[in-house]
């Protein structure tokens, strides 16, 4: 049997960082990101979900794997990917988006107890965003209902922050609820309309398989990240006609997304006929 701790050359085996970097513009992000953790948190790995692995290549305390968007609009619930390949090295696996940066030493002994342990979560009703989209909402209710639980079993969940440590098996089933309940609300519009849905997808995930939900022991790496949060680059063109290829191409794909992935997702609800459409 391969040793796979081996095989990823890791030196500090309680745990490795994991981040999504689609777009070399996420991969100039996550590549500060790994220079943090290189000088803050020496002989831990960074592994990375990406488009362009090859970005990565100088860097030895990087595990890059090629990832091709499974999101039909966005890729936001691309993160699962990420935590499933990081779960196959060790058994403590800590998310984190890839533009943050680390701005301290990263404790060797930091510790998490089973579960999910986000920066942030409360109830599902009572998070901002969801209290002031009433349909989003309405849809994120009717999905709670038929995944037989109540709605104050469920959690909104940050996801730019968040630890996920083995849990008697019930991590492996989150990560397939998550792709399932992914896929639910995204064959509904819900991810163009509301770009952060994996806040409610990974709380809905973590309650259907009673996956623990806490916060103690995050407080030190809260502490030390910033989170720079993308915004449009001041070096895109000012001209008329570039934005009216950028306005044609976002109505676009908040339409359809990609065709291809709709496609893909459709036959694969298909199969499940009961759960998707009725």
């Amino acid at each position: 049997m391969i040793n796979s701790k081996k095989l990823f050359g890791i030196m500090n085996n309680k745990f490795v960082f994991c981040t999504l970097a689609m777009s070399r513009k996420y991969c100039s992000f996550a590549k500060k990101l790994a220079a943090d953790l290189e000088k803050y948190a020496p002989g831990t790995i960074l592994v990375v979900c990406t488009d362009f692995p090859d970005e990565f290549k100088n860097f030895t305390n990087v595990r890059a794997f090629k990832h091709s968007q499974k999101g039909i609009f966005f890729c936001n619930n691309d993160k699962r990917f990420a935590i499933e390949k990081a779960l196959s090295i060790v058994d403590t696996v800590i998310f984190i988006d890839a533009d943050t940066r680390i701005t301290a030493s990263v404790p060797e002994n930091i510790a998490f107890l089973p579960g999910i342990t986000p920066d942030m979560y409360l109830n599902i009703a009572e998070a901002e965003n969801n209290k002031a989209r009433t349909k989003e909402l309405e849809v994120i209710k009717k999905l709670i209902a038929k995944l037989g639980l109540s709605i104050k079993q469920v959690n909104w969940i940050s996801p730019d922050l968040f630890v996920i440590k083995r849990e008697d098996g019930k991590e492996i089933e989150f990560l397939k609820e998550w792709d399932r309940i992914a896929r639910y609300l995204q064959l509904r519009g819900f991810n163009y309309r509301y770009l952060h849905q994996d806040e409610n997808t990974i709380g809905l995930a973590a309650s259907q398989v009673g996956l623990t939900v806490r916060n103690e022991g995050l407080e030190t790496l809260r502490n030390i990240k910033k989170h720079q949060f993308v915004v449009s680059s001041s070096t895109e063109p000012n001209t008329l006609l570039y934005k009216l290829y950028k306005l044609l191409f976002w109505k676009l794909k908040r339409g359809i997304g990609s065709p291809y992935r709709l496609s893909r997702e459709m036959l694969i609800a298909l199969k499940d006929l009961k759960f998707y459409f009725r």
